[in-house]
């Protein structure tokens, strides 16, 4: 299931929104906020982000043999849901470590 175009604004906001979502019984995202941050505040040099993805699938899949099986938000579903274990433990040795 190949991703259409996407915005990388709006990108940002589904991994947000996902990530909200997932770990909301954490209390880990109650003031995150998406921070759109002027590209002169990082760097002296010209520089201009990619405003959005336009994946072809087919490159991966002449080469390499790879087809997606789900779409963009179901991987990223799988990708934050992948990454708790750490998260968890990440937050146990910080709370260790503080004595909190």
């Amino acid at each position: 299931a190949p991703s259409g175009e996407i915005a990388i604004v709006n990108f940002a906001r589904l991994v947000h929104r996902l990530v909200r979502e997932e770990y909301a019984e954490l209390n880990l995202t109650e003031d995150a906020n998406l921070v759109f941050v002027p590209y002169e505040s990082f760097s002296t040099r010209p520089y201009e982000d990619v405003r959005r993805r336009v994946p072809d699938p087919t490159k991966a899949a002449e080469i390499l043999g790879y087809r997606a099986e789900v779409d963009i938000e179901e991987g990223l579903r799988r990708t934050i849901r992948w990454h708790r274990p750490a998260l968890e433990a990440f937050r146990r040795s910080k709370c260790r470590a503080t004595g909190s």
